[in-house]
């Protein structure tokens, strides 16, 4: 198979059992493998995220921060790990997250760490230095050959970068494309991708096969499994990718691949969508924000949907027709594309829209 990239998420390293989860997986191969970690997300329902405590960066945020490494630390029995400096610069102070949990588990592995900040550059605008990024990965590889490396963040003039959150997918994504590895692996807290989310409908199932391409649009659309920008870099490299549930790695998960050809059927939303005109002004410089076509509205008008601007959800249906779509939604307006159906609807009526259709998607004869 040759080298292996293998990401795991915050919920898959949010405790030291996350962290000997991780180990257990690792330890049953052995080829090259590089590990990309997040930092610590969620343990349990109304936890914080280490991201989010230090992104408010304020003394008590950054206390629960140390005592939650402190904790991980002691269970693993290694040195403690966490530690930053007041003049840090607020990028510097978030990637402490990622840097701190990619030094705990090099050293529980026994494997050598290798900063983010050697490895991805971006110019003053933010944008990678592609070429430079992928000759630095190929010479840390010629040198090291298995290691863990932070997600999230890399260096620019102006000093630590973040990628978009939810970034490790896509630093892990640019990693295995510079190696041309074998297979890039992504561990989550989800078996894969699935028809539907499962907090909203329990009855989803895991597809094992997605195109690159309907992969990339549903999560473009709101399917939280992969960050979007993830796939670009895999899609042009050839590299396959796999995603996988850490909570029980015995199952297949979902491989995404270039040569998958059929369309899955699935159902996903994103909130936070409102409702423009194109006669008013200022639709011309809204458009290039948008992504999904112009709207049908039930009576018959042209509209587009602007996102981040009011309380309306986009459900993006593939594999249904818009006639075969359940009669029990109350939709606000619908637009058809080449890949899937999208429909706008109130966001209070999001879920009830979501578990109509997908069990129709499930059962086409209802």
């Amino acid at each position: 198979m040759g080298i292996v990239i293998s990401k795991f998420g915050g919920t898959s390293l949010s405790d030291a059992d996350g962290f000997r989860r991780c180990a257990r997986i690792l330890s049953r191969r052995g080829q090259r493998q590089y590990v990309i970690v997040s930092a610590p997300g969620r343990r349990f329902d109304g936890d914080s995220k280490i991201t989010d405590l230090l992104s408010k960066g304020d003394d008590k945020s950054l206390s629960a921060v140390k005592r939650r490494f402190d904790e991980i630390a002691r269970a693993l029995g290694l040195a403690d790990s966490f530690s930053f400096f007041p003049q840090m610069s607020k990028n510097a102070l978030v990637s402490r997250g990622e840097y701190s949990c990619a030094k705990m588990m090099a050293e529980f592995l026994g494997l050598p760490f290798v900063d983010a900040e050697s490895l991805f550059f971006f110019d003053a605008n933010g944008c990678l230095l592609r070429d430079k990024t992928a000759c630095a990965i190929r010479d840390m590889a010629s040198r090291v050959p298995s290691a863990v490396i932070p997600g999230f963040y890399g260096r620019s003039p102006n000093g630590i970068y973040l990628f978009p959150r939810g970034g490790s997918d896509v630093s892990a994504s640019i990693i295995a494309s510079a190696l041309r590895a074998g297979l890039c692996e992504n561990w989550t807290d989800v078996d894969g991708l699935m028809s539907a989310d499962p907090a909203i409908c329990p009855d989803a199932i895991c597809h094992p096969l997605v195109s690159f391409l309907q992969m990339e649009a549903l999560a473009r659309a709101g399917a939280r499994v992969l960050h979007p920008d993830s796939l670009k870099p895999l899609m042009e490299s050839g590299v396959p990718l796999v995603i996988r549930n850490t909570f029980a790695p015995e199952r297949p998960g979902t491989y995404v691949s270039g040569s998958v050809r059929r369309q899955v059927r699935c159902v996903c939303a994103k909130a936070g969508y409102g409702l423009i005109n194109p006669r008013e002004k200022r639709v011309e410089t809204l458009l290039a924000r948008l992504d999904a076509p112009a709207f049908t509205s039930l009576s018959g008008k042209r509209l587009f949907p602007v996102p981040d601007s009011g309380a309306l959800s986009m459900i993006a249906v593939f594999g249904l027709s818009r006639d075969a779509l359940p009669k029990a939604i109350r939709p606000i307006a619908i637009a058809e594309g080449e890949d899937c159906i999208r429909i706008l609807v109130r966001t209070r009526d999001s879920d009830a829209a979501m578990r109509a259709i997908h069990a129709k998607l499930l059962d086409p004869a209802r």
